[in-house]
């Protein structure tokens, strides 16, 4: 292992790096998700809206995996692949979030199934919004 290798821990503690040392992490189920609908009325106007959200789940971003898949990437013109990354450099020493690309070592830093592309999946949404006016008058129900 070299500056700017992605960092792996031995769980079991057999100094190997292995399948043996993989643990699940995070969840896909939110640890919370509801909904929430109300209707406001101001006069003859009404607001009516639908919000929906999860909190406290974690997702893998297989797209930007993907994207880092340089081996099998390397010699097709594709313009999703990233070639050009930042990454750990060894002459500043600088830490970074994405391990340093180094086609000749045994290590594989860009794995599907990492922590590195593990994103909270937490979200908010306007399901639905509608606003409507209520005309009253003579001929209508209820008008004056």
């Amino acid at each position: 292992m070299k500056g700017g290798d992605p960092v792996w821990i031995d769980r079991n503690g057999d100094n190997t790096i292995d399948d043996n040392d993989r643990i699940m992490e995070g969840s896909h189920n939110p640890k919370v998700q509801g909904g929430w609908a109300n209707t406001i009325r101001y006069r003859d106007f009404e607001l009516n809206f639908l919000l929906s959200y999860a909190f406290g789940r974690k997702l893998i971003n297989e797209n930007m995996a993907a994207r880092f898949d340089f081996a099998n990437r390397e010699g097709a013109d594709d313009i999703g692949a990233v070639k050009e990354v930042f990454y750990w450099s060894e002459p500043e020493g600088d830490m970074d979030r994405i391990p340093r690309y180094n086609p000749w070592s045994a290590v594989r830093p860009y794995q599907v199934n990492q922590t590195l592309f593990l994103e909270d999946g937490s979200f908010v949404r306007l399901r639905s919004v509608t606003l409507t006016y209520n005309f009253r008058g003579p001929g209508w129900p209820n008008g004056a």
